[in-house]
């Protein structure tokens, strides 16, 4: 079977020259397995190696790359500190001196008399030219050095025992061997109305380009083309349900849904009713449902969620609710009993914790129908948790739940509907991009009395600061101290 790959570049990568057997584990660490991964491995970085510079033409606070010659080295053990390798290097103009902490490693590869290149970030101290932990190069003779020396040099992600100059080899002779046997995604008429390039040009350009201008372009194309094909697969997904698959039209006569509306202590905000007649339109329809909710917390999501579970309930059928977490597993299952059980709705929990008992009695009472609404974390998509007739499959704060795992509770029943969830805010656009197969409804109005709720995009060097808000906010909500700080949510960028 085998045979059939050697010229495709689904070819395993250890057929590509240079590879063999014990590099290909190598690189299966960076999840490099085929042709095709190999060459959509991106350069993280490119070096300009074609002038290189002159140790005393160096102006401190500059990045540069260098080719030098190890003059001496040693390590040295300050009294307090860590220890350091310390190397002097030169060049033609002069002396320079480089520094590796907690990097004993180097020792053995850096004797005098090699040949080296460094990228780093220039410092002048006292006049003398000094690089803190530069990434090294080795140079070797008798090596082509055309790949390595008077062009724009590609910089890779590495692992263990992976240096540069082998990967660089590995690349180029994968772009040799198979780049020509590559297969244009992209019609000749979208290239030519965005300028790309073809395929094996773009690869050819972003792995050894000829200007810095050349690689952003090839680079752009290839995002392109990836963007466009997750949205294709996205697209046809979404047309594949409202047209293909068979679901269950919900229309329910309204009575049971009536008296839960008029059971809550509120009544709906405006955005909660058109989220509702918006999920109530997909639910009837005969294809199944495919929706995203999304509002801010306290907007309202629960409620609006728990008004089609409601529908479904009365067409006979059964609802899931699948959350990420225990603690939030056993607050909507203490809100859906309080809500429901007027209603005769029996609510049931399924979660880790429960002893083996309450689990062989919870999928009893699921598997002949006593539960209509459970409410459960991961443990709802374990084999053994049989429903007799699941409709409705609600999962909140979707983002925390892998593909699989969403779809191992929809294989549950035969096309059941989906309403996702999420308080995370996501820009119309970005919900497009990566929600493509779901309609998407927004609630964008707070009900009466809730505190503002601010949300807040910092880097990860504040997290220590955000940490220390959320701490202080908690400690005053246990203390029953007043004036605590409208709502604040977190997301890292």
């Amino acid at each position: 079977m085998e045979e059939e790959f050697i010229h495709d570049w689904r070819k395993p990568v250890r057929y590509v020259k240079g590879v063999g057997e014990q590099r290909a584990v190598q690189l299966a660490r960076l999840e490099i397995f085929t042709v095709r991964d190999l060459l959509l491995t991106m350069p993280r970085r490119y070096e300009d190696r074609r002038l290189l510079r002159s140790l005393n033409e160096l102006k401190s606070g500059e990045w540069v790359a260098i080719q030098v010659e190890v003059v001496r080295t040693r390590w040295a053990l300050p009294r307090f500190g860590k220890g350091y390798l310390e190397a002097t290097v030169r060049d033609a103009s002069g002396l320079a001196m480089c520094r590796w902490f907690n990097a004993k490693y180097l020792e053995g590869m850096l004797s005098p008399g090699v040949r080296l290149f460094l990228f780093g970030k220039v410092s002048i101290r006292k006049g003398l030219v000094v690089f803190d932990h530069p990434e090294v190069e080795r140079t070797r003779d008798g090596e082509d050095e055309s790949l390595h020396v008077g062009r724009i040099v590609p910089v890779y992600p590495l692992t263990e025992n992976l240096g540069q100059r082998t990967m660089r080899r590995i690349v180029a002779a994968a772009l040799e061997e198979y780049g020509g046997q590559i297969e244009d995604a992209l019609p000749e008429v979208t290239r030519a109305r965005r300028n790309f390039p073809e395929i094996q040009e773009a690869l050819k350009q972003v792995h050894f380009p000829t200007s810095e201008s050349e690689a952003a372009h090839a680079r752009e194309r290839l995002a392109f083309e990836e963007f466009l094909c997750m949205q294709l697969v996205l697209v046809a997904r979404k047309y594949h349900s409202e047209h293909d698959l068979e679901g269950r039209s919900f229309q329910p006569d309204g009575n049971l849904r009536e008296q839960f509306l008029k059971s809550l202590p509120f009544e709906l905000t405006g955005a909660q009713q058109q989220a509702l007649a918006e999920i109530r339109e997909d639910m009837a329809r005969p294809h199944p449902m495919h929706r995203l909710l999304q509002g801010d917390v306290g907007s309202g999501k629960t409620v609006v969620a728990a008004c089609a579970a409601v529908d479904a309930i009365e067409c006979g059928a059964q609802v899931a609710l699948m959350v990420p977490t225990e603690i939030l597993a056993h607050q909507h299952a203490h809100t859906f009993r309080e809500r429901l059980r007027p209603l005769g709705i029996k609510v049931g929990l399924l979660t880790g914790s429960l002893t083996e008992e309450q689990k062989i009695a919870a999928r009893a009472a699921l598997s002949d129908g006593r539960t209509q609404v459970v409410v459960g974390t991961h443990s709802l998509i374990q084999d053994r948790v049989v429903f007799r007739d699941l409709g409705l499959v609600i999962i909140d704060e979707q983002h925390r739940f892998g593909v699989e795992q969403r779809g191992s509770l929809y294989t549950k029943s035969r096309h059941p509907d989906v309403l996702v969830m999420t308080a995370t805010p996501i820009p119309r656009t970005l919900a497009m991009t990566w929600y493509g197969d779901l309609d998407v409804t927004t609630i964008r109005q707070m009900p009466k009395g809730r505190q503002p709720i601010v949300t807040r995009v910092i880097s990860e060097k504040l997290l220590p600061e955000a940490y220390a808000f959320i701490r202080k906010q908690a400690a005053k909500r246990a203390s029953g101290v007043s004036g605590v700080s409208p709502g604040f949510r977190v997301g890292a960028a």
